[in-house]
């Protein structure tokens, strides 16, 4: 496995710590895609790598996902991950 093996980082709850040091830490290591998720309130947040830094690129209780792969994600009411996405 490769640096481009990883292609989406998740992370539930993160620290402090966490919200400062691993976005470096994936970008370095070129993984592309980054996901933040938390509880309160249910909100996944949505990072990508440009130009060798996370961006935040959404933030929402309900993703639909095109990259890395397709995925429909709800946190919102449930807490639950839902079907993955149908083309259109």
């Amino acid at each position: 496995h490769g640096r481009r093996a990883v292609r989406l980082a998740v992370e539930l709850e993160p620290t402090e710590d966490d919200r400062t040091s691993s976005p470096a830490v994936y970008g370095e290591h070129g993984v592309p895609h980054v996901w933040r998720v938390t509880a309160d309130p249910p909100t996944i947040r949505v990072f990508a790598l440009r130009d060798g830094v996370h961006q935040q690129v959404a933030a929402s209780a309900h993703v639909i996902a095109h990259a890395p792969f397709r995925l429909q994600v709800d946190v919102g009411t449930t807490g639950r991950v839902g079907r993955p996405a149908r083309p259109r």
